[in-house]
């Protein structure tokens, strides 16, 4: 019995240190799904007290096309090239707790499915609530 709490704690501890944010600043990318040959689903959290509209997305690698869609949020619109882009929300922008998907396509050569091969930063502009 001894060894089964010690294991059990071990995993814990383990889980607990293995969680690493990332990006390592602004919002949290919770998610990262392949959808095609060069083509990623990204899930960005807005895990702010208050609701956003803009919001600035720096990648790894360049893309040739970057589409958005917020969950718990309205439409968007999104400028932009290659590393650098810029998505506006319409209204009242992503809710605390929403999610924003950012649709990338285009990345060659194919880079694993993962935050840190993919995203760089994801920044609110304001970055506070006002």
């Amino acid at each position: 019995m001894r060894s089964l709490g010690l294991v059990f704690g071990l995993v814990l501890m383990a889980g607990l240190v293995g969680v690493a944010a990332c990006p390592t600043a602004g919002l949290p990318v919770t998610r990262v799904d392949n959808t095609t040959a060069g083509g990623y689903v990204i899930w960005v959290q807005n895990d702010a007290a208050c609701s956003h509209t803009t919001f600035n997305v720096v990648l790894q690698v360049p893309v040739t096309k970057l589409a958005a869609v917020a969950i718990n949020g309205t439409a968007a619109t999104v400028t932009g090239a290659g590393q650098v882009w810029t998505v506006k929300l319409a209204g009242a922008g992503l809710k605390p707790g929403g999610f924003l998907l950012l649709s990338v396509t285009g990345v060659a050569p194919a880079v694993p499915a993962t935050c840190e091969a993919l995203v760089k930063f994801v920044f609110t502009s304001p970055p506070f609530c006002r």
